[in-house]
């Protein structure tokens, strides 16, 4: 039998797994919408457009712009909010097994708060790469005229408290819809002791990225204005975004802005987390090692 350090490890493996597969299946689709968020007057609201842009200016393999500091980090990072979220669960039971939703959202949240550690720099490096930016000229801006070291890390950490905005509702939704789809679905569709399919742990990541990630789009088009210019404050990019929006439609086009590439980050946490789902809870590292 493995003991408690050691399944930890392996729940570290798997949520390492699960992020390099997530971010593999989805990242074409999020440097588009990074491009979209960036750029919607551009490219006519049109996603297809930024699409076409991306394609024309570096071809296919352009797609996957900024892919290597994302594989490279993404591996802690979703091992922190996965593990974090299974832990924070388990203390959080009670005696009869059960789970209140309160206490679901506690522990996604805790999960949300501990992965912007590496977040918040992952996407900034993210961002520069998906829109041409080698990381070496973004840690150059980001930490110029900077002396200390902490004062390099607060350029690294550019965007931070939007990041943990967006991130910590984005857990606290995601994790107990998850539990409470993948549930719904074992029971309709499941016998009793027969384990959740491929597709029902796809499915449940899928619909819940979805609506968690359609929740927090103002935040993160907030966030991804900070982290491409660097040097704004939260209210400077959330006026701009709006601002952007209010020229080309008025009142509507001003909302409509904040929620732009909604439904295309809606997908891509959709598909991201049901892949890195999948991966977790199929137990690689486990099966692997022998332990199950």
């Amino acid at each position: 039998m493995p003991t408690e350090n050691e399944l930890l490890l392996c729940k570290i493996g798997n949520g390492a797994l699960a992020g390099i597969v997530g971010v593999g299946v989805s990242f074409p689709l999020d440097l588009i919408k990074t491009k979209f968020q960036l750029n919607k007057v551009e490219y006519q609201g049109k996603f297809s457009n930024a699409y076409r842009a991306v394609v024309a200016e570096r071809g296919l393999r352009g797609l996957y712009g900024g892919i290597g500091i994302n594989m490279l980090l993404i591996t802690p990072e979703k091992a922190l909010k996965l593990v974090v979220n299974d832990r924070m669960r388990a203390r959080l039971t009670d005696k009869n097994g059960k789970i209140s939703i309160a206490n679901q959202v506690i522990a996604g949240a805790t999960a949300g708060t501990c992965q912007c550690i590496v977040t918040s720099p992952m996407e900034m490096f993210k961002i520069a790469g998906q829109t041409g930016t080698p990381v070496s000229v973004t840690w150059a801006q980001r930490t110029a005229g900077r002396v200390t070291a902490l004062g390099k890390m607060q350029g690294i950490y550019t965007g931070f408290c939007a990041t943990l905005i967006r991130d910590i509702p984005f857990s606290a939704v995601y994790f107990p819809f998850y539990a409470i789809v993948r549930e719904q679905m074992a029971c309709r569709l499941l016998k009793p002791g027969e384990d959740p399919t491929f597709f029902m742990n796809f499915g449940s990541g899928l619909v819940s990225g979805l609506v968690g990630a359609l929740a927090v789009t103002p935040m993160d088009c907030i966030k991804t204005r900070i982290q491409k210019q660097g040097g704004i404050s939260w209210m400077e990019a959330a006026r701009s975004v709006v601002a952007e929006g209010r020229q080309q439609n008025g009142s509507l086009g001003a909302a409509q802005a904040l929620f732009n590439g909604g439904l295309a980050r809606g997908i891509v946490v959709g598909v991201l987390f049901g892949a890195a789902q999948v991966m977790y809870e199929l137990q690689a590292t486990e099966k692997f090692l022998g332990y199950v």
